[in-house]
């Protein structure tokens, strides 16, 4: 019975995930429809066959239907099939796919509409399935080769939701503008179906929604709808009232509210899933229409528009925001409502301010700027760009009166003025602004001053006068005469007594007087004052010296004697007997002090000592002095040195060994033991570093590689070194390259390609990565030099191309090239051949033609056109040679090889004569 039942069955297989949200359903449920149906179907075998026992979800697929010929589709393919059981509708569904497969079936069919009423119900059938059981159909065969299924799928997918219920499922929100005269919906939308709330998303997800909307607004239980004009789509309403309405009942302060009242008519298609007594048996899922008539209430506050004023403070010339000003907002009333101060940006803004008029006023001007003293009025209203009134406030610098001290500086009795004093000027917190000293006029002028209190001080008097540190008081205003202040201040001349230093210069140990020698005269703040040499008596006298300290110190010793540059301090005063310093000192004769140097060169790591390492000594100024190589010893010694600063460095190493430029500093002196130096250095070996040389051979303008190509290496000299050739990768390597400048040329091109004869140059040094340089050059191909010959063999009479006809290639030399013979189409080519002359001669004719012994010449140049040379040669044919009969009587013999006779011809002949002769009698009779 299977077996008759599945031959008749359509194969279906589908899988697709199915995502069912946990809902409430409500107020729909009541208008569910009620009641049961009987479900008949012609599957009368077995009752409690699950369809998907028949051969994974294969089963017949007729209709389901009620008494009233409403169709059903099995809803779980893994229960029993629904024969001869009662179902009562049970809940709305739940998935919005499986609803818009019900509803697509059902109601439109616009997916399958080209189908008869079976394939109709089997496709939407088993879509169904395969949405809710994924996992166990999904990769069935039939659904895969089925487009018809494929696209009902598809379309379940891509229409399922596109009812959102997100647009619509908004709790009730108004907002009204009233200054604006409009009136428009916020950004949650109107609840037109509020009181549904407790219907699922997917009812409303799958449903065919259509309204019929009337809206109705009152404004203290006035109907005011006439006054009011309502635009836009079933989600989003902008409601305009008119103005002279609107002006009529607004009033300023008192909340305005209007009540919003909105008549819902809906048309819905609903999945509706129906169940058995036995859960054993599946449910079924038609639609059902369902029709809504609501109503709705909603209630909104006026929610004001609020604006700001933006104040921007700025210097009237530079344009630079000006931080501490103040301003102050009142209303038209003169009441103050808030006072606020700009901050680093200039800014000021004053928020949340209903419409209307108000004050501005900058009440404190920022510092070193003058006040507007200006009053703005400002308005802010729905016309006010992005509700906010931009000020900008601009102030200009205060021109500050500036003034100026004037102090002149005199002798006191006689007014003469004085040059030299200095005097520091200092502001009104007795703080040094500035320091001057007057000019040869005795004045000093402080300018560019500020109106305010300054101290004047003098800090140094005039030479030969005494200081005066009084403070001065000065004062700076609008009084001032001619905004300069002038003080006069006198200084009185100091009572100097004056002292002397009297210096005798003596040789040690003989006491002869040294001439040459120089000493300098310090002050008492260490200040040279001036400098003296010894006369012939060794003597030095600095004359005319004030009372006090000084300090007094040999610069420069006599030639041959030993500098003493102690500093020995001298004081002049009322005790100085007839005030004069008298000092004696003594110079030792110089004893010529010579140094040495002796240096040690050994092999770094060890103590062999290192012959051949050239070093150099150079003075304190790094001037050369002399250079000497290292003996067998490893030594060199720089003998009768004056003692003082040297340097030595390394100006050739060993054989074999690193250089060390280093220049090593050596002192000698007094306190160098035995006036010998010892420096020992060392040189490391020479690690000889080779490199490498990798060239890579490309043709050009592509990345293919050249085999074939040779290039020479040449030295730093450019004396050749070696030549490779690419090898199939298109690379040569160069190896075990000493450090240093190599040159590489092209000396032979790939086969076709152009010679690039370039010298390259490659340096390896101890800054090349990995001491390998890699060298890509490319060629040119060559530009095409090869032509063909095309030779055409015909028949001269009839013009048919002969096949068979051999021909010989020769070179200039008319020297054989190639043979070849002409095609079924009477053709021979000889290709790929280079320019030049070439000869054509016919060595073999066609079977029954005369040779044509010619020789044709050729040229192929990139003048033939099209780089072919056709030559067309005719052959003639052969002329027929007569049969000549020669009789000649042999008597009693055979006829012998080689001799033309008719002897057999004859027998031949004659033979045939008897056979026709007989077969003729035969047919007479």
């Amino acid at each position: 019975m299977k077996k008759k039942i599945l031959t008749g069955l359509i194969l279906f297989f589908i899988g697709l995930f199915v995502s069912v949200n946990n809902v409430s359903y409500g107020e729909a449920l009541e208008k569910s429809p009620t009641g049961t149906v009987k479900i008949t179907t012609d599957l009368k075998s077995n009752e409690n066959t699950k369809l998907s026992d028949l051969n994974s979800i294969t089963t017949r697929l007729a209709y389901i239907e009620d008494e009233a010929g409403k169709k059903y589709f099995c809803l779980d393919a893994d229960k029993w099939y629904p024969y001869g059981n009662y179902y009562s509708a049970s809940e709305i569904l739940k998935n919005p796919v499986t609803s818009w497969l019900l509803k697509n079936y059902y109601h439109s069919k616009n997916i399958i509409s080209d189908q008869n009423a079976e394939t109709q119900y089997a496709v939407t059938q088993l879509a169904i399935w395969a949405k809710t059981n994924p996992d166990k159909y999904n990769d069935s065969p039939v659904i895969k080769n089925n487009q018809i299924i494929l696209n009902l799928m598809a379309e379940a997918d891509t229409h399922a939701n596109d009812l959102s219920a997100e647009d619509i499922m908004k709790n009730a929100n108004l907002s009204l503008n009233p200054l604006s005269q409009k009136f428009k919906l916020s950004e949650d939308r109107l609840n037109y179906v509020a009181q549904l709330n407790k219907v699922p998303n997917e009812f409303l997800a799958m449903a065919d929604y259509t309204s019929e909307d009337s809206l109705v607004f009152t404004y203290n239980n006035q109907n005011i709808t006439e006054h009011v004009k309502v635009n836009g789509d079933n989600l989003v309403k902008n409601i305009t009232v008119e103005k002279q309405f609107f002006d009529s009942i607004y009033e300023k302060g008192v909340p305005l509210k209007i009540d919003l009242a909105a008549a819902i008519k809906a048309s819905l298609f609903v999945g509706v899933a129906y169940y058995t007594e036995n859960s054993s048996f599946q449910p079924l899922g038609s639609v059902e229409n369902l029709v809504l008539d609501k109503k709705l209430e909603a209630h909104a506050e006026v929610l004001l528009d609020k604006g700001a004023v933006k104040i921007k403070k700025i210097d009237k010339a530079n344009k630079q925001p000006l931080a501490n000003a103040t301003f102050t907002l009142k209303d038209l009333a003169g009441n103050i409502l808030e006072t606020k101060t700009t901050d680093i940006n200039g800014d000021i803004r004053f928020e949340n301010l209903d419409f209307g008029n108000y004050i501005i006023e900058e009440t404190v001007a920022p510092d070193g700027y003058n006040a507007t003293n200006q009053i703005f009025n400002v308005t802010i209203n729905e016309a006010t760009p992005n509700l906010t009134y931009d000020l900008i406030v601009e102030n200009d610098k205060k021109i500050e009166q500036l003034g100026s001290i004037k102090l002149t500086k005199l002798e006191d009795r006689t007014n003469k003025k004085l040059a030299g004093a200095e005097f520091a000027l200092l502001d009104k917190d007795k703080k040094v602004i500035d320091k001057k000293t007057t000019d040869i006029n005795g004045e000093i002028v402080f300018s560019k001053l500020a109106f305010g209190q300054y101290y004047i001080q003098e800090t140094k008097a005039p030479s030969g006068f005494l200081l005066d540190t009084t403070l001065h008081s000065v004062t700076v205003n609008n009084d001032t005469p001619n905004l300069v202040a002038e003080i006069s201040l006198k200084n009185k001349k100091e009572v100097v007594q004056l002292g002397k230093i009297k210096l005798l210069k003596l040789e040690d140990g003989s006491n002869l007087p040294l001439k040459d020698a120089e000493f300098a005269l310090y002050d008492q703040n260490k200040q040279l004052i001036q400098t003296k040499v010894t006369n012939d008596k060794g003597e030095i006298n600095f004359d005319k010296l004030p009372f006090g300290q000084y300090f007094l110190k040999e610069t420069k010793a006599p030639n041959g004697f030993v500098l003493d540059d102690t500093l020995r301090s001298i004081i002049i005063d009322q005790q100085t007997p007839d005030l004069t310093f008298k000092i004696t000192l003594k110079n030792k004769k110089e004893v010529t002090q010579l140094g040495k140097i002796k240096l040690i060169k050994l092999e770094d790591g060890s103590k062999k000592t290192l012959k051949g390492a050239e070093f150099t000594l150079f003075d304190h100024n790094k001037k050369k002095m002399k250079s000497q190589v290292t003996n067998d010893k490893g030594e060199i010694n720089f003998d009768k040195l004056p003692l003082g600063q040297y340097y030595i460095q390394e100006t050739k190493a060993p054989n074999g060994f690193v250089l060390d430029s280093t220049m090593h500093s050596v002192l000698i002196d007094k306190d160098t033991p035995e006036f010998l130096v010892t420096l020992t250095l060392s040189n490391k070996k020479e690690v000889t570093q080779l490199g490498k040389i990798k060239l890579i051979k490309l043709e050009d303008g592509s990345k293919k590689t050249l085999k074939g190509a040779e290039f020479t290496l040449f030295d730093y000299n450019k004396k050749k070194m070696k030549s490779q050739v690419t090898n199939d990768k298109g690379e040569i390597n160069f190896d075990k390259l000493p450090l240093g400048q190599y040159y590489i040329q092209e000396t032979k091109a790939p086969n076709g390609f152009v010679l690039d004869s370039t010298m390259h140059s490659v340096l390896i040094d101890k800054d090349t990565p990995e001491f390998l340089v890699t060298l890509t050059l490319s060629n040119k191909k060559e530009k095409t030099t090869v032509g063909s010959i095309e030779i055409i063999k015909r028949d001269k009479d009839t013009g048919n191309v002969l096949q068979g006809a051999e021909f010989a290639l020769l070179n200039e030399k008319k020297e054989v090239v190639m043979t070849k013979v002409t095609d079924k189409n009477g053709k021979i080519i000889f290709s790929d051949l280079a320019f030049g002359k070439y000869f054509i001669k016919e060595t073999k004719a066609p079977s029954g033609y005369e040779l044509d012994g010619k020789l044709y010449e050729v040229d192929l140049s990139e003048k033939t056109p099209n780089l072919k040379h056709v030559l067309t040669i005719d052959n003639k044919l052969k002329p027929k040679t007569p049969i000549t009969t020669i009789k000649k009587v042999v008597q009693k013999q055979l006829p012998k090889t080689g001799e033309e006779v008719f002897y057999q011809l004859y027998l031949s002949a004659l033979g045939g004569l008897v056979v026709f002769y007989v077969m003729t009698f035969k047919k007479k009779f």
